[in-house]
């Protein structure tokens, strides 16, 4: 059986992809560090960089007191962020152990706006290493891509703070506290279709907190991957194999995703629905922009998409035109067999800062290559 896969290859001038944390200041400092972490299992993922960076001051974090976080996303995909602390900050990266303090869904959402957390109040005081992780769903169901940023920080208790060694803390990376993608243990919801079960997958946040949304994944949800105890001396809690998937090694590569099952388009500057189905009417694959919609749920919210967004295109000719919208959108449920083998190139251009409201090419200064390529599996 062959499938449709798609290649998008783009090509900015003074622009980036993917996102970062910008607020507080990471161990980066100003600048880029937008590239997906090589994997789940990379010391990466634990944090980009193994020390602090002492021209940063650590950012003071009262237990109990609003923290304000902001992510910079530059290519805004589909996914959801958390945040996590430990206090091993001497430690190597891969013996560094870690708890839950909040759940950020869909932080797509919240992208470059303040957002506003709890530091739980019963955080003990000390040096200590902020970790935020942002996982993008956009090649559902194939691997996520996983980032990270970390910043150093000072805890001052509140009146009710318990030991270091009372927190149920467990390892980033070994095993990994999240699966590689939506086909291994407990998975990942389905973006695309939001008449489907949008729950989030992760840990349970530590001590049972019930703040910043840490219902989402406690213990009992669809997408609990292990953690969260309530204290316990030692402190020591282990993922759910069952539920994060295999382990691959650490320093392999995260196994490479699988072809998509359908025909994917993701949004550049300056596109709208309309636009998004000129472009590919254009190029012999006729599809009107209400089916776009359909096709990836979004009847209610068609006029609002915004870059880095991923849309299923169910074109004439292609059994997406129906499956898809049957299914109620998204590359999960399309399967595709296709009987001989093809390549088509679309170029499609469009200007950054340009909002396109008519169903006319717009040509410009950001160029992005679309490669549909079949290929066997």
């Amino acid at each position: 059986m062959k499938f449709i896969q798609v290649l998008l290859l783009s090509f900015f001038t003074g622009a980036f992809g993917h996102g970062r944390l910008s607020k507080p200041l990471s161990r980066k400092g100003p600048g880029y560090e937008n590239d997906p972490v090589p994997g789940r299992d990379s010391e990466k993922f634990v944090c980009r960089h193994a020390t602090r960076n002492t021209a940063i001051p650590y950012h003071k974090v009262i237990a109990g007191a609003p923290l304000v976080l902001q992510w910079a996303f530059s290519a805004a995909h589909v996914g959801d962020c958390a945040v996590y602390i430990t206090y091993d900050v001497d430690k190597a990266l891969k013996d560094q152990l870690y708890f839950k303090i909040a759940n950020l869904l869909k932080c797509k959402d919240q992208n470059k706006q303040d957002v506003t957390i709890t530091a739980p109040p019963f955080l003990p005081a000390g040096k200590a290493i902020l970790r935020w992780d942002w996982w993008g769903l956009h090649q559902f169901p194939s691997n996520a891509e996983f980032y990270s940023q970390c910043v150093d920080i000072d805890i001052t208790a509140s009146t009710a703070p318990i030991l270091v060694s009372q927190l149920a803390t467990y390892s980033i990376i070994n095993p990994p506290i999240m699966p590689a993608n939506a086909k291994e243990g407990v998975g990942y919801r389905n973006p695309f279709n939001p008449r489907s079960d949008q729950f989030m997958t992760g840990p349970a946040c530590a001590n049972d907190y019930a703040g910043n949304s840490c219902e989402l994944t406690k213990k009992g949800t669809k997408g609990y991957t292990g953690g969260g105890d309530a204290p316990v001396d030692g402190g020591r809690t282990v993922m759910d194999p069952d539920a994060t998937g295999p382990t691959v090694a650490p320093g392999q590569p995260t196994p490479a995703p699988h072809a998509m099952d359908c025909e994917i388009y993701s949004v550049q500057a300056g596109d709208s629905m309309a636009s998004i189905a000129a472009k590919f009417t254009a190029a012999g694959k006729k599809v009107t922009f209400a089916e776009i919609c359909a096709a990836n749920g979004k009847q209610e919210t068609c006029g609002s998409i915004d870059v880095g967004d991923d849309y299923l295109i169910p074109h004439e000719g292609s059994v997406c035109s129906k499956a898809a919208i049957a299914g109620g959108g998204g590359t999960a449920s399309v399967d595709l067999t296709v009987n001989s083998m093809a390549s088509v190139d679309l170029t499609v251009n469009g200007t950054a800062g340009l909002v396109a409201s008519s169903a006319a090419m717009v040509s410009a200064s950001v160029g992005v290559m679309m490669t549909l390529a079949i290929a066997a599996l």
